[in-house]
């Protein structure tokens, strides 16, 4: 729900996040646009994780069908819980709402996030302010 498995310069096939515009730019990234500090949240957010296009989830249409992709997955299948790989890199806004059903008036989704960190009380801040 976050990085694609191709490089930035082969999105156009990339359905349907094939523009750049459903990415985010390299502000306050490397020069690779990979994630340089691991402690500064920013950069875990917004770039690259092992040279992945990161996708932007504040562009309300990535954030969109993200949203009904997943809840589409859990209707179809019928899946209990999903686990959210690499969680620390998607805004906690977006863990919520995906918890919360993904789509409004639809029935809450559990989450288990990934939390990495050697750090409890880091781990247990994403915990609570994204996904529980």
């Amino acid at each position: 729900l976050n990085q694609m498995g191709i490089g930035i310069e082969n999105i156009s096939i990339v359905s349907p996040f094939n523009k750049l515009e459903s990415y985010h730019d390299c502000f306050k990234c490397s020069d690779l646009c990979d994630i340089a500090d691991e402690s500064d949240d920013y950069q875990l957010e917004h770039c690259r994780l092992f040279g992945l296009p990161d996708l932007d989830h504040d562009n309300v249409d990535v954030r969109r069908i993200l949203k009904e992709y997943v809840r589409s997955q859990v209707d179809r299948f019928g899946y209990e819980a999903l686990r959210a790989d690499a969680a620390r890199h998607m805004p906690p806004s977006f863990l919520v709402e995906v918890e919360m059903g993904a789509l409004p008036d639809s029935p809450p989704i559990h989450l288990l996030p990934e939390l990495p960190y050697a750090d409890p009380d880091r781990s247990t801040t994403l915990a609570m302010d994204g996904a529980s």
